[in-house]
């Protein structure tokens, strides 16, 4: 019980993270995107160079079989590229975020069809979101945007959306497993 607990907390927080998020990306889309590709390219050199630095202090035997030190330096040379070529990645970046919500919008359909197959009333209402969740990240990954500051803010949009699905999901499953 207390795991299911935890568990609801960070769904929450994270579903709130991803409406705030996508309310600033619609107030701020230029700083956001530059933001965000300095985020992501940090995290990338940080998660390198801990890679590296692990790959060196572990014991020989047990680095014989892992690849820390070329995907540490993998790691490294990609947050560079991202930290120094902002703009080429902020190109990218759409069709990225475009695969992380049909990810996210197919399990979400999963969830709707177990909420059918348990004869959970509503469960269309998930299935719909469920869609209109994957038909955002089909357009963020097909549709030919103008700008990147378009992109950015359909990606706010987008989790905007994504947030508020997750919410209702959480809401609609605790009520009705309860029962």
């Amino acid at each position: 019980m207390r795991f299911y607990e935890n568990f609801k907390k960070s769904y929450v927080l994270l579903s709130v993270l991803f409406i705030a998020a996508g309310i600033c990306m619609l107030i701020w889309p230029s700083f956001f995107a530059y933001a965000l590709c300095y985020i992501v390219g940090g995290i990338c050199l940080v998660h390198g160079i801990m890679r590296v630095v692990g790959y060196f202090t572990g014991d020989l035997y047990r680095n014989m079989f892992r690849f820390d030190l070329a995907l540490g330096i993998a790691s490294i040379l990609l947050g560079l590229v991202i930290v120094c070529n902002a703009t080429g990645f902020i190109s990218l970046i759409h069709i990225m975020i475009g695969i992380f919500i049909l990810v996210t919008g197919t399990m979400q359909i999963q969830s709707a069809v177990d909420a059918k197959r348990y004869a959970l009333p509503k469960w269309g209402l998930l299935l719909f979101g469920a869609i209109v969740t994957m038909a955002i990240g089909v357009l963020l990954i097909l549709w030919p945007f103008e700008g990147t500051l378009t992109i950015i803010c359909v990606f706010g949009v987008a989790l905007i959306v994504e947030g508020i699905e997750n919410l209702f999901t959480l809401h609609y499953m605790e009520k009705y497993t309860r029962n």
